[in-house]
Formats: structure tokens, sequence, C-alpha cells
């Protein structure tokens, strides 16, 4: 069936014609965008009322698992203190009917917002559960700390041999209950593992988060965030989802984190690119350091404010050059987590070496996720190599607060450079890393834009002169996005794209910019149908 949507503002983001007033749609794909609709022939036509219209937004970094997760479990993001978050676990208890011995799953925890800002063991969680096994996750997903019941339950006591790197710490001759990096892997490892419904149920929420959002296609890292689950069980969770219906699509970021995995996963015949127009195989995700945040983003020199500490790297060059070797070899692209400056600087290193390797490349560039912490060498050396950059605007929301003070004035100035990694050509893409932060586009757009944080601080911005234009920010969410993934068809409201199309009561190029914060879309359209409508027209 043919529909016309007329009588809007449309920003088609297609440079060949930036924007018009209607769009035919047929079979899920633009067929037509234009001014004058009068001649064109439809089987329905949909008045907008002067309504904006803009291509369906991209996310270049997330994990829909994780946030999904986090949405079926208890949210402390809001505690300031213990004794608010001892009042948040005892409604969640009652409000879960939870017996004694049950799981509590809690995320989105922030020492910095309490006062003082201590990091707790498993001694203040044993105040706020002493009956309940209890993990409590670090807001950046680096760090988790569980009660006593929590160790009891999985087995963990002070002769439990610890995982590579020391990734749980001692403290009096025996587990402290803080995990940190793969230290949380091995914790979750321990317990009972979830189900395909549990998966299922988790990615479900996730999407229809995201969707509601304003993101029709994102890349997600989603094959190691289960505990106890494979990536097989979770790209099965994704077949029958995929069966079902989605309500955006997904490019998988593929977190193997050896070479044993990786091989598995090549043998199986997985490769970039495979998949639908709902699902596909991205790159290969490995971690290179922490966050800046747990100061486990790996320096080339101490954190300013913890002399002495120099951040977490989880592999060497070599290892991660095997790595991204072996994908490389078989046409597959790395995407690298790295937000240290020396992390960065090891991620070039091995992407260098890989890309010498005998046959063709992948037909995607390698590249950094988050590259935070930069100077301008190391900038030029990304455009000289050809690496993109995976960005994450609305992290400046938090990080601006503190990155003075973790790496110095010197070198943050140089830091969260999105101005120049664009002009210079760098491909940059938009993303959120949610749940680590919300996944609304706006909102990073916002940041991008203003270089301030949700309160409007500071006034002049931070490191102002990387600010981005509207066009420039937008750009990042949506056609940048897109080609990060591979996914020509997104994007854009172009003939031959995707009807994947938001409807907005505000307009995200006009409006004050404080506005972009609470700014969601009236209506998400993926593939000529409307998937959510938060508001009547």
């Amino acid at each position: 069936m043919k529909r016309l949507f007329c009588n809007a503002h449309i920003y088609t983001m297609d440079p060949r014609l930036p924007q018009a007033a209607a769009m035919l749609v047929e079979d899920g794909r633009v067929l037509w965008t234009g001014e004058a609709a009068g001649e064109i022939a439809a089987d329905e036509s949909v008045d907008l009322e002067g309504a904006v219209v803009m291509p369906g937004m991209g996310d270049s970094h997330m994990h829909l698992m994780s946030l999904g997760r986090r949405l079926c479990s208890l949210d402390v993001s809001r505690a300031s203190d213990w004794a608010q978050m001892q009042r948040m676990v005892a409604r969640y208890l009652r409000e879960n009917q939870l017996a004694p011995g049950e799981w509590i799953d809690a995320a989105g925890f922030n020492e910095d917002r309490f006062s003082p800002a201590l990091l707790p063991t498993r001694r203040e969680l044993d105040r706020v559960a002493p009956d309940h096994p209890m993990i409590l996750r670090r807001v950046c997903g680096h760090m988790a700390i569980c009660n006593t019941a929590a160790l009891r339950a999985v087995g963990i006591t002070a002769d439990t041999p610890q995982p590579p790197q020391e990734e749980f710490e001692i403290e009096d001759g025996f587990p402290n209950g803080r995990f940190k990096e793969y230290g949380i892997t091995f914790l979750d490892g321990l317990r009972p593992a979830p189900d395909i419904a549990c998966l299922k149920r988790w990615l479900r929420a996730g999407m229809q988060h995201a969707a509601a959002s304003g993101l029709t296609f994102v890349a997600s890292e989603d094959l190691e965030t289960a505990p106890g689950c494979s990536w097989k069980m979770v790209l099965q969770a994704y077949d029958e989802l995929r069966a079902e219906g989605m309500p955006l699509r997904v490019n998988q970021q593929c977190l193997l984190s050896t070479p044993q995995q990786l091989q598995r996963f090549l043998d199986a015949g997985y490769r970039a690119g495979q998949g639908d127009d709902w699902f596909t195989i991205g790159p290969l995700k490995l971690l290179a350091d922490g966050s800046l945040g747990a100061r486990t983003a790996l320096l080339e020199q101490d954190y300013a404010d913890a002399p002495g500490e120099q951040g977490m790297g989880l592999y060497t060059t070599e290892q991660m050059s095997e790595l991204i070797g072996m994908a490389h070899r078989h046409g597959m692209h790395a995407a690298v987590h790295a937000i240290g400056n020396r992390a960065i600087r090891r991620v070039l290193d091995a992407i260098e070496q890989a890309m010498q390797q005998p046959g063709p490349a992948p037909s995607l560039p390698h590249g950094i996720v988050h590259c935070q912490i930069t100077d301008a060498a190391l900038l030029e050396r990304i455009r000289r190599m050809g690496v993109q950059v995976y960005a994450q605007p609305v992290f400046l929301e938090y990080d601006l607060h503190m990155a003075d003070q973790r790496v110095g004035r010197r070198l943050a100035s140089t830091s969260y450079a999105w101005r120049t990694l664009c002009e210079q050509g760098t491909l940059v893409s938009g993303g959120s890393d949610c749940p680590v932060e919300p996944c609304s586009p706006f909102k990073g757009i916002y940041c991008a834009v203003s270089r301030r944080d949700f309160s409007g601080q500071p006034q002049n911005g931070w490191n102002p002169q990387q600010a981005l234009s509207r066009t420039q920010a937008a750009a990042l969410f949506t056609t940048s996005a897109a080609a990060a993934m591979g996914l020509e068809h997104c994007g854009q409201l172009r003939p031959g794209s995707y009807a994947d199309f938001l409807v907005l009561r505000q307009d995200p190029f006009t409006a004050a910019c404080e506005e972009l914060v609470d700014l969601r879309p009236a209506q998400v359209w993926v593939g000529g149908e409307c998937r959510i409508e938060t508001q009547k027209n």
C-alpha cells in the first residue's frame, strides 16, 4: 500500500534534497520526497498537520540487553545516601515479594552522588540487605559490589583464586565485595544462568525503551552480557525476536574476548554484514581499558587526583593485535573500547599491525569506542590511519565535572574533541553506551552542541571550542551512525531508504538548546509502520 505523508516539515538528511513537505512510502521504503504532493498517487494520505519529521535516529554503541536487564532490576541511580538506598531496597523487596535468599540486582550506583563519596564494600551492603544476595553495579558498568550473602551464594571465599589482573579486592584476608572489569564476568558466571525466555524479556524491554526515545537502529553489544550464557544463546534469542517482530534494527557488536571464542564464532560461519533488514552481525568488540569514573581507564601518566594510579589495561598490544588480526583476515572490522590516552595508543598500534596482514581489508574501518582522553598527536594519528570513532556526547553530562580533576586541565583541554575529529574528516558516529547514560539521541545532540550538563552548566560550555553545530550533531546520530554500521538504507529519508522516521512536535534544529534535553518523538515509524506513539496528533 502506498501511503503519502503530507503537510509536514521534513528534514531528510539527504544533501541532494535537505528538506521536503511530503513523502511517499510503500512496502517499508521511501519512494519519493518533495514539495508538491498534489499529483502523487497514493492509497492513503496522512496529514501530519505541520509536524516536524526527521529520519529515525541511530545509536552507534549501546547495550540493549544490559538496558533491559536494568529496567527489570532495582534502579538506585537517584540514591544520594545509604539511608535512601536502604529505603529503596526495602520497597523493592516488598513490591517484588522476594523471599530471603533470592537475589537483588541493583544498578546505576554512583558514589560521587553520596556525601562523603566513598566506594562501599560488602559491609555497607550487608546493612542494606542482610538476608538477600545483592549485587550493586556502578553506573559505568566497570565495577560491581556484592554483599556477604552473595559471596556465600556463589562460593567465593578467602581461598578462591583471583581472575587475571586481581579483579576482586581482598581486605583483611577476605574478599571485600568489590569486583572490577572481567572480575564482574567471573562473579556473574558463578550465578545460575538465565534461560532464553529471560534473555528475550531483557532484549524486548531494552528495544522498546530505545525505540520510544527515537532510536530506529542501534549497534548493541550483548554477546557476553548474560551470566552463564553463550553467544549462541544470545543469537538464538535475537532470531526468535526477529521472527516475532522487533521495533528497531540491530547491528550486533560482537564481544568475543579470547582468540578461542573468536575462532569458534568464525568457524560457525559468522561474518560482519551478515543478516537481514532487522539484525546484522557487526564488528568484533574488545575492551582495552576501563572507565574514567572508576579510574580504570588506562593513562600514559598518573591520575591527577590519584597519584600512583594509571588505570587498567585489559590486553597487551600483542594480544589485541592477534584478535584484531584474526577478525581482519576474515573481513571483520574491530570496534575497541578505549578511553585513556595510553589505551588509545595501544589500540592504534594493534590496528596498525593488523592492517599490514595480507588479504582484502574489511568493508568498514576499524574503530575506537569512546576515544575520550586524547592529545593533538593522537587525533592526527587517528586521521592518518582512517580509523573511525564511536563517540558518546552524552558522557559530558557527568564527565565535564571530573575530567579536569582526573587528568589535569592541559590534557582535558584536548579531550572529548569531536569537532576536531569531524573537521579532520574522521567518521564520528553518535551513541550513548546506554544504560551507562540515557539513550535519548536528543540528549546527545544537546551535549554535543552546548558542551553543558543537563542543568546548563557551565554557562559557556566545557571546552566550547569543540562544540558542534546542530546539523553536525544530528549527523552523528543519523548519516554517520548508519555509515558506522554499514546500514546504507538508514539515517536518511530519500528514495530507496527504509521508511524509518520520527514525528516531532518540536523542531530539534530550531528549538531552544535546553529543550532538546527532554525532547521525545510523538510517533516512531519503522518500516513504514507506527511502532511507538507517545502522544496523539
